[in-house]
């Protein structure tokens, strides 16, 4: 059972600080004026209780700005955790979604590079035959280049011969016997040799020159194309005291066919000495 005096001591209380009277001294943390409070006793006795409530009201304002304060704290407290905690998911999803695009672009950069590789290696392969090809005709190239010079090597006709010693005497008429080789391209000379004669086997044009020497006075000679003498020529005349070798040379050029015969005769009876030579050579 709550006692009555504590209960009205309560509600005056309340009125105190839900108003305060206009002639009230109360300034800033006290105030002056006294409750007053009607009481009574057991008889029913009119009684007056003059309390001083300025302690009271320091002690329930100072508790009241407390208990304001600690609340707000706690607010605060829970709008900084809601903050930190809204934050840090955001930071989150931010970090996901830049992961994600990075992943995003790799996949894309690596769709790339595997869609560029087959490109690449066709280049590659391009690239591979094409330099395959250029060395073919390099080598094309230089088989021919070896091949026509073995044709230019094949179509080249010359030679020389010379007479090795003092010969007989060589009537007029007949051929002259050149038994040494000189020098030989793409021909056969053996028939001057024992003919005197050279076949010709490559039809061109032929420059020919024929060197006569002899001891014979006024030693006439010319070369003939078969039986035709294409141009003439001789040794020095001697006189009576002179009796040294003398030499002539003539020369012409030649259009032969496959089979014409090129050969050396004196118009008469001559002697031939050594060095006496014959040179016949393809120009076209």
């Amino acid at each position: 059972m709550w006692n009555p005096i504590i209960v009205i001591i309560v509600m005056n209380l309340v009125r105190e600080f839900t108003a305060v009277p206009s002639h009230s001294s109360c300034q800033e943390n006290s105030c002056t004026n006294p409750v007053l409070m009607p009481l009574t006793d057991d008889v029913n006795a009119s009684l007056v209780a003059k309390l001083d409530m300025s302690d009271i009201n320091r002690q329930l304002k100072t508790f009241i700005e407390s208990a304001i304060e600690n609340r707000m704290e706690e607010h605060r407290e829970t709008i900084k955790d809601e903050f930190s905690k809204n934050t840090t998911e955001l930071l989150q999803l931010l970090a996901e979604e830049k992961a994600a695009r990075l992943n995003e672009s790799r996949s894309l950069s690596e769709l790339k590079s595997e869609l560029q590789s087959p490109r690449m290696q066709q280049r590659n392969v391009v690239s591979s035959l094409e330099q395959r090809n250029r060395d073919q005709l390099l080598l094309s190239s230089q088989v021919n280049t070896v091949f026509d010079r073995t044709a230019s090597n094949e179509s080249k006709v010359g030679f020389t011969v010379c007479v090795h010693a003092n010969a007989a005497k060589i009537d007029g008429g007949s051929q002259i016997l050149f038994d040494s080789v000189r020098s030989n391209y793409g021909v056969d000379v053996s028939s001057l040799n024992t003919s005197g004669n050279f076949t010709c086997t490559k039809s061109g044009l032929y420059l020919t020159s024929a060197t006569i020497r002899s001891e014979t006075n006024s030693a006439y000679f010319a070369i003939y194309q078969n039986d035709y003498a294409i141009v003439y020529g001789y040794t020095a005349e001697q006189d009576k005291t002179d009796t040294f070798e003398h030499s002539g040379t003539i020369q012409c050029v030649i259009s032969l066919s496959q089979g014409d015969v090129i050969s050396v005769k004196p118009w008469k009876t001559i002697e031939v000495n050594a060095w006496s030579c014959l040179t016949v050579v393809m120009v076209k």
